[in-house]
């Protein structure tokens, strides 16, 4: 799963990644160390789009350096 950051106007953050088969919803994590501890965004991430292989995920803006993980519910 490639994870990939993106800064759009005003700084707000995007995160993609590749679509997972058969996954029924992602949960995405985050830390200030690259080893945590990790914290879940609440929710759960549903891709509406099926057909372009990608997830879409807004984050919003973040003042602070952050590590992402994502994992994949079945």
């Amino acid at each position: 799963m490639n994870l990939i950051l993106t800064a759009g106007p005003n700084n707000a953050l995007t995160l993609q990644w590749n679509q997972v088969s058969n996954a029924t919803g992602y949960k995405v994590y985050y830390a200030t160390v690259p080893e945590g501890p990790w914290t879940a965004f609440p929710g759960t991430v549903t891709d509406n789009n099926t057909e372009d292989g990608i997830v879409t995920y807004p984050l919003g803006q973040s003042q602070q350096r952050m590590f992402y993980k994502v994992t994949s519910l079945r």
